[in-house]
C-alpha cells in the first residue's frame, strides 16, 4: 500500500460478503504498519497471505490512525509487483497496463 503513516499506524481486516473478518484476518491479527512514509508497504495477517481468497469476494476495513492511506492493491507476489497494472493509466499508456 502507499501510505503516510510517519506519526501513527494503519492495519486492515478482511471481511466476508457480510462484512464479518475472517479468522486470522482480523484487526488484532494484522501486523500493524507503524511510523511508516512509504509507497510499496505490505500488511500482514496472523492467517497468512491472501492466496486463499483467490477469486472470492472479499472487503477490507483500514484503520488508521493518525495516518493517510493513498491506495493499495494485492499482489500475486510476496514483493508486490502489480503485474503492470498502472491504475488509472496516463499520458503515454493505451490501457490500464504497462506493456
Amino acid at each position: 500500500m502507499n501510505a503516510d503513516a510517519r506519526f501513527g499506524d494503519v492495519s486492515a481486516e478482511v471481511l466476508d460478503e457480510k462484512g464479518v473478518p475472517y479468522p486470522g484476518y482480523s484487526i488484532a491479527d494484522c501486523r500493524a504498519l507503524v511510523r511508516v512514509d512509504s509507497t510499496k508497504s505490505a500488511l500482514t495477517w496472523k492467517g497468512g497471505d491472501l492466496s486463499r481468497f483467490a477469486g472470492k469476494p472479499v472487503r477490507f476495513r483500514f484503520n488508521l490512525h493518525t495516518a493517510t492511506l493513498f491506495s493499495f492493491w494485492v499482489s500475486k507476489k510476496p514483493t508486490g509487483e502489480s503485474g503492470g497494472y498502472v491504475a488509472a493509466g496516463g499520458p503515454d499508456y493505451k490501457g490500464l497496463r504497462d506493456e
